[in-house]
């Protein structure tokens, strides 16, 4: 009889209905047996996997391996002055029954309505047909956040004509003000999507103040310790989006004085051409840093939907997707102790 086939590729953060996703945890294996992706982390913004969700996914013994994990939301560190306004950082094989953790899930939760709440009367000033109610449509999980608010500003035909008003008032815009040529050459490349929170839903984007701060204070430092309090392990996520406000330098510190457990070192499936050469630097410098300090390298697609997964197989990612191979056993390699009953590992 013939050896089954090993799947080759990795993500160790992905996400699915629980927060901003549009898979469940089962559609997600699918995913990614297709996709030739043998280990997935479900990392949901802010949100965990019930216990008997969990022990469900464990009796499918499923050729995906599964690790429960979580991505927090960070807006501070003491090297900076003010708010970073937003960053991420991975937690994987975290208890999904520790109280700390459980609760902090719960005041984040309240935080994201109190937001969207926010954005959406931002949005229909400027011309948006948006409710909260129509936001929750297409919230299927415990968090609410943007990717609902884009999807509900989609439903509506009348709000793409708004979409294009605002692109064009960026392309006319930016034929007296050189500094936006950028991003209106950015935006033109988009798909509608994209377009969104290239225009409005960024703090970076054309339109600023649809764009709402994270009011909480978060610090990393003290989410690191609720992810290994939990019994997991801290990683920063996707640094290039918001390397300007972090440094390289910085990343550096935090991983010599142990304050991360390591950084991802590979990500960006799907990002234009514009940033593609760059988000290759910026992983590779995170790489040296993992070497230098011999932590964690983590990564992966942080998929959302079915579309995404493919990126694995496309020509362009091919090396992105090559790098995921092994990381998780790389990972049990350096914390052979580590808890793995909330996996299927």
């Amino acid at each position: 009889m013939p050896m089954k086939k090993k799947l080759q590729y990795q993500t160790l953060h992905c996400h699915t209905r629980t927060s901003d996703g549009v898979l469940t945890y089962e559609q997600v294996l699918e995913e990614c047996k297709k996709n030739n992706i043998g280990v997935v982390a479900f990392t949901d913004h802010d949100s965990l996997p019930s216990v008997e969700k969990i022990e469900e996914l464990q009796k499918l013994k499923h050729d995906v391996a599964f690790i429960t994990g979580i991505e927090m939301s960070a807006t501070n560190v003491a090297e900076v002055d003010g708010k970073i306004e937003l960053f991420h950082i991975v937690g994987l094989f975290v208890d999904p029954t520790n109280n700390d953790l459980i609760a902090y899930c719960k005041r984040a939760s309240a935080k994201r309505v109190e937001r969207t709440k926010k954005i959406i009367e931002s949005c229909q000033k400027l011309g948006f047909e948006i409710t909260y109610d129509d936001v929750l449509k297409h919230v299927t999980g415990d968090s609410v956040g943007r990717p609902h608010i884009a999807k509900a500003i989609l439903a509506n035909e009348h709000n793409i004509t708004v979409i294009h008003k605002l692109e064009e008032s960026l392309r006319k815009e930016s034929q007296t003000k050189t500094e936006l040529l950028p991003l209106y050459e950015k935006v033109r490349q988009e798909d509608i999507w994209q377009k969104m929170f290239s225009l409005f839903l960024t703090d970076s984007g054309y339109i600023k103040h649809v764009y709402e701060h994270y009011e909480d204070k978060v610090d990393m430092d003290e989410v690191v310790t609720l992810i290994r309090n939990a019994g997991g392990i801290a990683l920063l996520a996707h640094w290039s989006y918001f390397k300007h406000k972090l440094p390289l330098n910085l990343v550096d510190d935090f991983l010599k004085e142990g304050r991360l457990d390591g950084v991802e070192t590979v990500y960006a499936f799907g990002v234009p051409d514009t940033q593609f050469n760059s988000f290759v630097t910026d992983m590779m410098d995170l790489e040296v840093l993992c070497e230098k300090y011999n932590k964690i390298k983590g990564g992966g697609g942080d998929f959302h939907k079915k579309e995404d997964f493919a990126y694995m197989n496309n020509k362009k990612f091919v090396g992105f997707a090559n790098r995921t191979r092994n990381l998780i056993e790389k990972v049990l390699e350096n914390h052979p102790t580590i808890n793995r009953k909330w996996s299927s590992l």
